[in-house]
């Protein structure tokens, strides 16, 4: 039997003071098991996986690193990484240590933007965590599907 991970726990070390300033949920008062659920929910509805989106927010980390602060260009997207000193451990209790940091990614023709850390392609990619509605870093997990091109929306913007 899988282990049951202890959701109060981890929704504690969430709360703001805990591991970051402003904490991962928001004003989300849903439990976190119920957050897990929803976002997963929709990643499913829409045909692609947590994996697939936290790659290709890797991917525009990665690339924007390399700018050294200065924006970098893929496409149609532009994205910026402003970097902080230290590192952050995953709320979820893994071993993990993940540098500060946050990249700005804007669409240069939609004008769309989303913001995210490092540690957010790490709790997408491992936890199906998107943060808590209301978080600085909150990403809707069809947002953040159509703006990185993983949308399997038609021409006519219909399913």
């Amino acid at each position: 039997m899988a282990h049951e991970p202890d959701f109060k726990r981890i929704r504690k070390r969430m709360e703001p003071g805990m591991m970051s300033l402003h904490g991962f949920l928001g004003k989300d008062r849903r439990k976190l098991r119920d957050i897990l659920r929803a976002d997963r929910e929709t990643v499913d509805r829409l045909g692609i996986t947590h994996q697939a989106i936290a790659s290709s927010l890797a991917e525009l980390t990665a690339l924007a690193s390399s700018g050294l602060g200065a924006p970098r260009r893929k496409g149609d997207l532009v994205v910026v990484m402003r970097e902080a000193r230290g590192f952050v451990r995953c709320p979820f209790g893994d071993p993990r240590h993940v540098r500060k940091g946050e990249v700005q990614l804007t669409n240069t023709v939609s004008g769309e933007t989303l913001l995210w850390t490092p540690l957010s392609v790490h709790m997408i990619d491992a936890h199906g965590f998107y943060e808590g509605k209301g978080s600085r870093y909150r990403m809707e997990p069809e947002e953040a599907a159509e703006v990185l091109g993983l949308s399997a929306k038609g021409p006519d913007g219909k399913r």
